[in-house]
């Protein structure tokens, strides 16, 4: 209403209620209202009927002890707060009319008032209101009765006269409003015993509450609730006591400690305050000069507190206020009501007109209304008894639970918000990053914590649906072990799924080994409990150390990292959340995983719901930052990332903290709160910090007599503090015994965390007994202990005890703890512990090392780290560690220690390759090749040293030290090979391969000559460099040169790969369909026996290029995919993605959707570019065009097409010089100019697509026979629409290939094309009727072998020449069916270019 310019209301309706059940206004104004005495009444009737269990141990004897427990039970309150709440909200809207508001300041507060109100000062008790409540419930579900706990509204009612008490209440002084509410409450939530009788005198129904004395109370009573409801009989003095305690345990607790310490306050440190002892002191007199004969409550019989005169001395005012709130203390108190509850009256009651800000008086209705709604909202924490037993405040975790059970995250909903909206992006439509930052301590990890508890909850609402959250935190001091943040996400899962869900263990464990296959024990080397899944027999696969000098094993490794995933989200119906903390430690090995994790995900993500989140640190991070660079890597490929800052926290944050952690309203901790953001700047880790040291000072301490917490603000203000959190930690930590701080030193030198057995036998080979001194800690709340581990509560406190030690001695401490667990590692055999201990000898550095032997022990401890990071492929980390073992080898090592040098320095240059190292490289090469001591010891520096020239493309000088070396090997290869070489050489292995049988060639032994090996090594080598540079007529001979090396040595790893080239020449070169599919199946059964996976992916596609001529199309290009999988198996990423390529642009030829294939194409190009491979490119790209085009409304925007392609100018300038480039973007053109009947561009085109063709001799690429069948049609279409033979002849000269591709390769794949070939030169040389029969066999042949997109095509071409002959009606019928053909197959833009022929 305000918000609409309106006049508020003073009446409350139903719908302004919290938590309350709204009924329509034709159902409300049939339930008769009821005064707030007959509700009182009815209530408790109710609650004592029912029995519930709150109310389980009330007998039915009449004790007075039934009330007490009732009115604090959970029901009674929770209806009695809707009633108060819906009074003040009434009361409030007539105060907001008068233009009254108050400003809270922190100190007391300001008044802004618009209409300035006069009125009397008001010091007592003169009314009560009681009887002017009108409360409101809703019926029973028999719709009979009215259920008086389930409240919908409550209101004062004015007389008849339009006042209350001859007062109206738009004229009622605010004060005096304030107090008669208050009075109103006490008798509400007392449940009628404590009332305000005419005259103002306080009174108690039936008896009076006993303070001090027991001796029997007056019995005057002014209404009949409690003996109409429990005629109780009078009571002994136990009984009374028994009445006016809550809890006998806890009046019997309180007892003992006062009577053991005395005053209660002194219990914490604190007296009573002595300005209110002087007060009372200096005032006796002025009290018993006004009160007359005092009553037991202070006020004197006969006499009311409005009878005081203004003249009153401030003293007395306060001595008066003070013993006014005593009264309802004690009175409410004795009834066993919230603390809370109690302070808001006695708050309300102990307002006044003046001096009311330095105290917790209200000041304004408004205040009390939002009060009361954060008590319905929330009573587990406003209205739960002190616990005085955990009374503290220390260190917890982030995100664990504090003081009161609140979480540390305040003032974080808009940030919280982001992240989740992030979040549901991310997994229902384009994948997404949300990066959380901001310096430490600020909350980041607290906020993910919350952000994890929405994620992982179920709901029915349509709102969180549960997901699979992993986390893992990056550690500066674990930098150097593989994978250790995402591999330790990941275990956790596994460690999770094998304990909790066995059907879903064994369901994701059969994926696994179906989609990864033997390679997944390379993933258990970052997740051990994976054995726990898979079975500890399925992971025992052995290590070949070749694998990794063949193959990028990073590729591989986050290949399989995807396929994980994939399998997790496939498996699982939740989504898959990862969150890394900490991120600026991130190590290039895991920014580069999760660069292709993200890629992938967001290729599939309508499949794979996969969600990741990062936190760090902005301001101790560059642009060279790993996390900084993939971020920006994967924005290119169109993911987003949502950025999120957190800057510290307000005023107001500060104070819900405060409030929650006291479990005190937030108004009565608001001046607290800003002295703490005064002294904090917001900082949350400083606020607790803040806290927690006020407490230890006893500035803010528990009261027993207030029974909750209060502070000494002026102490706190000048409380001497740190400028820095960090040096506030330390000072902290200073004060622990030395023995606990040693020990957290210790633990600290490990990072944030460390498991306990890692202590444990640290601890025993140091004698210290480590785990006493830190489970002593864990006491002390600075670390926690789960999982097997250690962990500090906060990094801060890592960091804290870390700079404890000074430098030199947290060095020499490193190194000692390295050579310690190194031990440890060696007799226990534990690989685990020998990357620990790698670590932290290189922490502490050379300097320490003691003489040459230690040197030399150092040195092989990193080269075992080094291979066993190479075996996890993490190749950053593996470099690091061989780079170290190399700076402690003693001077003269490579004669004294040469096989431990020449070790180090061939696997820290392969790491060196693999991580982009060039100049270091260099370095290392030629150290290898100045020291090594014969030519086999050379082998590995070459091989390194040719795959960098290859990779830099250097492909002539590769080349010429791969045949130098090759002569050196005795394998001599012609510095130039001539087509005659070529062909003597075929010649030579066609008449070895004819005496063998294919029986035999399985049986062959295992190449052992080390010589052939490398030999074999050195040709793969070759054969990459002559396809890199375009010398394809001499792959040929390279083939037949590695069959016969394997004929005479037999088979090595690289065979199968040599037979499927040679099965590729044969096919699609010499045209022997049945020669090179023989050689196919050859080549992949010995890749099936193989014991090594690295060519897989060239295996398949080369035979699959192969048996594309021979088995249906539609079923065999389905092997590409197979291919692809393998190709990223053994990380080869050229050949996975040559793979998906291939298969995307066959699907589109083999007629499957159009749509489809143009989704397929954009992810492939996707992948294309994030592997840098821009032939590949230029060759799918028109493809894709031509593609797109002919679906027409695809769904795919352009922006899809120019972030897969992602080429500049400066690229497509190179591409368009290549060969290749040039004849397939000529054919594609003219491709699409003949379907869209484009005849000029279509002729230039071809002639283009001609020519280059004619000078390449020879093409290994598939599936060329495409290319064959579209030049032949467009050949024809030229000739016939242009009278040229020259074009006629080209036509036929395709027509005569497909006929012999029909004949000798496939029925199946060819006779189709070859019908419509010759069904066109038939329509070229005027012989109509064979044509039209011709046209005819073509369609049925395309419809009999399910090539759905060329039946279209030969109806279309049909419907044409029935056209041109002036048959236009049978057009129409070929048209038609076209139409339809055209539609089926998804082109839509195709389709309605036959429209103008169907009208």
């Amino acid at each position: 209403e305000l918000a609409a310019n309106k006049k508020p209301s003073a009446a409350v309706t139903a719908a302004s209620l919290p938590s309350q059940q709204c009924v329509d206004d034709d159902d409300l104004s049939s339930i008769k209202p009821s005064d707030m005495k007959e509700w009182i009444t009815r209530a408790l009737r109710s609650l004592r009927s029912n029995n519930h269990d709150d109310l389980s141990t009330i007998n039915n004897n009449g004790d007075y002890s039934d009330i007490r427990k009732i009115v604090r039970s959970r029901e009674y309150l929770s209806s009695a707060l809707k009633i108060a709440h819906s009074l003040a909200d009434q009361l409030s809207a007539i105060e907001e009319q008068r233009g009254y508001h108050y400003k809270h300041d922190g100190g007391g507060g300001k008044r802004d008032e618009q209409q300035r109100i006069t009125y009397e000062p008001y010091y007592g008790i003169n009314k009560s209101w009681s009887h002017y409540v009108s409360i409101t419930c809703n019926k029973a579900v028999d719709d009979q009765a009215i259920d008086h706990l389930n409240v919908l509204c409550a209101t004062f009612i004015e007389d008849d006269d339009g006042t209350i008490k001859g007062t109206s209440l738009s004229d009622i002084g605010r004060f005096e409003m304030m107090h008669s509410l208050g009075g109103t409450f006490v008798e509400l939530f007392s449940g009628g015993q404590i009332i305000i009788a005419n005259g103002g005198k306080l009174q108690q129904q039936q008896q009076q509450i006993a303070t001090r004395s027991f001796s029997p109370p007056s019995t005057t009573c002014t209404g009949d609730i409690n003996s109409e409801l429990l005629d109780t009989p009078p009571r002994t003095k136990d009984e009374w006591l028994r009445a006016e305690s809550p809890d006998t345990f806890e009046l019997e607790s309180a007892k003992a400690i006062i009577d053991a310490i005395g005053e209660d306050d002194e219990l914490f440190g604190n007296a009573v305050n002595s300005e209110n002892n002087d007060v009372v002191a200096e005032s006796t007199s002025a009290i018993d000069d006004t009160s007359g004969s005092s009553s037991l409550f202070g006020g004197s019989a006969g006499k009311t507190f409005a009878s005081r005169s203004q003249s009153t001395s401030p003293v007395q005012k306060k001595v008066l206020r003070m013993q006014s709130d005593s009264i309802y203390d004690n009175s409410l108190r004795s009834l066993g009501l919230p603390n809370a509850l109690c302070d808001l009256i006695s708050n309300m009651i102990g307002s006044t007109t003046e001096d009311s800000h330095d105290n917790e008086a209200y000041q304004c209705v408004t205040d009390v209304r939002d009060d009361l709604k954060m008590m319905l909202d929330s009573p587990e924490k406003y209205l739960s008894d002190f616990d005085f037993v955990n009374a503290s405040i220390q260190w917890e975790s982030d995100g664990e639970k504090v003081v009161g059970g609140c979480p540390i995250l305040f003032g974080r909903d808009a940030e919280l918000e982001a992240l989740k909206e992030s979040y549901h992006r991310s997994i229902t439509s384009e994948c997404e990053v949300a990066q959380i930052f901001g310096p430490s301590g600020i909350g980041k990890s607290a906020l993910c914590d919350k952000f994890a508890e929405y994620a992982t909850a179920r709901s029915d609402d349509g709102g969180a649906t549960g997901c699979i959250y992993l986390s893992g935190r990056f550690d500066r001091l674990q930098q150097s072990q593989p994978f250790h943040a995402i591999g330790s996400a990941f275990d956790s899962y596994c460690t999770w799924l094998s304990t909790k869900d066995q059907s879903m263990a064994k369901e994701v464990s059969s994926a696994l080994k179906r989609d990864i296959g033997k390679e997944i024990w390379r993933l258990a080397a970052v997740m051990p409990n994976l054995s726990s899944i898979l079975g500890s027999e399925y992971l025992s696969q052995k290590y070949d150390s070749s694998d990794d000098d063949a193959v990028d094993a990073q590729k591989r490794l986050r290949y399989l990292f995807c396929e994980f995933v994939k399998v997790m989200s496939i498996c699982h119906s939740e989504a898959v959340v990862l969150f890394l903390d900490d991120s600026q430690w991130m190590d290039p090995a895991s920014a580069a995983l999760l660069n292709q994790l993200l890629m992938t995900s967001g290729s599939a993500v309508r499949d794979h719901r996969f969600s990741f989140m990062a936190s760090c640190r902005d301001d101790e991070m560059n642009e060279t930052h790993p996390l900084t660079n993939m971020l920006a890597s994967v924005d290119t490929f169109g993911i987003k990332t949502t950025m999120i800052r957190l800057t510290p926290m307000n005023k107001d944050a500060v104070n819900e903290f405060v409030s929650a952690t006291l479990s005190l309203l937030p108004r009565i901790t608001r001046p607290l709160a800003n002295i703490l953001h005064q002294r904090s700047k917001g900082s949350p880790i400083f606020v607790k910090q803040l806290m927690v040291e006020m407490s230890r000072q006893r500035y803010l301490y528990p009261s027993l007599t207030r029974r909750r917490w209060v502070w000494e603000v002026e102490k706190i203000r000048d409380m001497k503090i740190p400028e820095s959190v960090a040096t506030f930690i330390l000072n902290s930590l200073n004060r622990l015994p030395s023995e606990v701080l040693s020990a957290l030193c210790s633990l600290s030198c490990f990072g944030t965390t460390a498991g306990i057995e890692l202590i444990e036998a640290l601890g025993a080979e140091v004698q210290q007994d480590l785990v006493k001194h830190l489970d002593e800690a864990v006491a002390v709340s600075v670390l926690d202990k789960r999982n097997n581990s250690y962990y500090f509560v906060h990094d801060k406190l890592q960091e804290a005890a870390y700079s404890a030690m000074n430098p030199e001695d947290r060095r020499r401490t490193h190194f000692l703890y390295g050579l310690t667990l190194a031990r440890i590692a060696a007799r226990e055999r534990d690989d685990k512990l020998i990357l620990i201990a790698s670590t932290q000898v290189n922490l502490g550095g050379p300097e320490f090392v003691a003489d040459d032997d230690q040197a030399v022990q150092v040195a092989k401890l990193n080269l075992e780290a080094g291979k066993m990071a190479i075996k996890m492929s993490d190749f950053f980390s593996a470099y690091s560690f061989l780079e170290y073992g190399i700076s402690y080898l003693p001077k003269g090592h490579w004669d004294t220690n040469y096989d431990l040098s020449l070790e180090l320095f061939n696997k820290s240059a392969s790491c060196a390759l693999m991580n982009a190292e060039h100049k270091n490289l260099n370095f290392l090469l030629d150290q290898i090749m100045h020291n090594a001591n014969c030519a086999n010891d050379k082998f590995r520096a070459i091989m390194i040293s040719i795959t960098f020239k290859m990779w830099s493309g250097q492909i002539a000088e590769a080349i010429k030290m791969t045949t130098s070396t090759l002569n050196d090997l005795g394998e001599g290869i012609p510095n130039l090979i001539t087509p005659s070489i070529v062909e003597e050489n075929l010649k030579a292995t066609k008449e070895k391969l004819a005496r063998i049988s294919d029986d035999t060639l399985l049986t062959y032994p295992i190449m052992i000559d080390p010589l052939k090996i490398e030999a074999m090594s050195l040709l793969g080598k070759l054969f990459a460099s002559f396809s890199f540079a375009g010398h394809i007529t001499s792959l040929p001979f390279i083939a037949s040169k590695m069959i016969q090396i394997s004929l005479e040595s037999g088979w090595s790893s690289l065979s199968p790969a040599a037979f499927a080239h040679w099965s590729n020449y044969l096919a699609l070169v010499e045209n022997k369909f049945e020669d090179g599919y023989r050689y196919a199946k050859l080549a992949l059964s010995l890749r099936r026996a193989s014991t090594s996976c690295i060519y897989d992916g060239a295996v398949i596609f080369c035979t699959t290029n192969t048996k594309i001529f021979v088995e249906p199309v539609q079923s065999t290009i389905e092997f590409y995919l197979e291919g692809h999988k393998a190709a990223m198996r053994s990380g080869a990423t050229r050949y996975a993605t040559l793979c998906a390529m291939v298969y995307d642009m066959s699907s589109f030829w083999a007629g499957k959707n159009v749509k489809a294939v143009c989704c397929a194409m954009v992810e492939t190009m996707k992948q294309v570019k994030f592997y840098n491979n821009l032939l590949l490119l230029t060759i799918i790209l028109p493809a894709f065009q031509v593609a797109v085009k002919m679906a027409g409304e695809t769904g795919i925007e352009q922006s899809d097409l120019i972030n897969a392609s992602g080429e500049s100018s400066k690229e497509r300038n190179f591409a368009a010089k290549l060969p290749s480039h040039i004849l397939n973007t000529s054919f594609h053109g003219f491709y699409e100019a003949f379907i869209f009947r484009q005849l000029e561009r279509a002729k230039q085109d071809a002639e283009t697509f001609y020519e280059e063709q004619s000078e390449s001799t020879i093409n290994m690429s598939s599936p060329m026979f495409m290319r064959e069948f579209y030049f032949g049609l467009v050949s024809f279409w030229i000739g016939r629409e242009k009278c040229d033979k020259k074009w006629l002849l080209r036509g036929i000269a395709s027509k005569h290939a497909l006929n012999n591709l029909a004949t000798t390769a496939s029925t199946w794949n060819f006779e189709n094309k070859a019908f419509l070939l010759q069904a066109e030169e038939q329509f070229s040389q005027m012989d109509f009727v064979a044509a039209g029969v011709l046209y005819e066999a073509a369609i049925l042949s395309s419809k009999r072998h399910k090539f759905l997109n060329e039946e279209a095509l030969a109806n279309e071409l049909a419907g044409y020449f029935y056209l041109d002959t002036g048959k236009k009606m049978k057009s129409i019928h070929y048209f038609s069916q076209a139409f339809q053909k055209y539609t089926e197959w998804g082109a839509l833009a195709k389709a309605s270019t036959l429209s103008k022929y169907l009208n």
